[in-house]
């Protein structure tokens, strides 16, 4: 993975905390011994594209701010890779919601009057 390659680069201890599982809202820690804290959530993308975070993701890099950094790989298929870093997201980028809301089948199920058939 370049994003962890590049972070270890500088003798940085980095952890891998992006199960699902955790919540945490970003993929990687990483620990530089100058006592520099990241949080990098990190994207890829095949060519170039937009790239969209979870709620989860953007919560966290508005909570996190400066701690909080987006490492977003293009052209990963291709044999240069280009890695780009910034650090707080949510302050630096400008950001359009995509898509629609998601409704859970459990909220459907509790109000919906069911029809007799």
């Amino acid at each position: 993975m370049i994003a962890r390659a590049y972070e270890e680069s500088f003798d940085a201890r980095v952890e891998d905390v992006s199960d699902p599982t955790l919540k945490m809202g970003f993929d990687l820690r990483s620990r530089r011994h100058d006592g520099d804290e990241r949080c990098i959530e990190v994207k890829g993308r095949r060519a170039v594209g937009d790239v969209e975070l979870t709620e989860n993701e953007w919560a966290k890099a508005a909570n996190l701010r400066e701690q909080y950094w987006l490492y977003v790989v293009f052209d990963c298929a291709a044999a240069h890779p280009r890695l780009l870093r910034v650090r707080d997201p949510f302050a630096t980028l400008l950001v359009r919601a995509k898509g629609g809301v998601v409704i859970g089948e459990a909220s459907v199920f509790a109000a919906a009057e069911e029809l007799n058939s």
